[in-house]
């Protein structure tokens, strides 16, 4: 969840240099519970459309240019089945001038030590 928190802030004000968001995806609509709204709207369709488009305000990938930081560094895990590390992969080839760090890990859907060390070696490298 605290990469999307990032990722929203970084479009939300521009006293943000690094965004850091590991484990996350900026394509909020991809990411959207892997099919659990197409579940809701089976029974709550009015609910399950306002929700999505709610998501759409608030998806980086479908509003790039409002992204602000400076920089973002986005860890995926290679073996997540919760958020695919494609989401982000896509976002950062189809955003070539957003400067993206984006690095997969052997991991599942967790922070790993490896991940956290690389990102403060990037913070540092500044």
């Amino acid at each position: 969840m605290g990469g999307y928190v990032a990722y929203y802030l970084s479009m939300q004000t521009t006293h943000l240099d690094t965004v850091v968001a590991l484990i996350s995806s900026p394509d909020f609509s991809a990411s959207c519970h892997a099919g659990l709204l197409e579940e809701v709207a089976k029974e709550y369709p009015d609910e399950a459309k306002d929700k999505k488009l709610k998501i759409q305000a608030m998806d980086p990938a479908l509003s790039s240019e409002e992204i602000t930081a400076k920089r973002i560094i986005a860890f995926n895990g290679k073996f997540d089945e919760v958020i695919s590390y494609e989401h982000t992969k896509r976002f950062k080839e189809n955003n070539p001038a957003t400067n993206m760090i984006f690095e997969l890990f052997d991991t599942e859907h967790k922070i790993n030590q490896a991940m956290v060390d690389r990102a403060v070696k990037h913070l540092q490298n500044q």
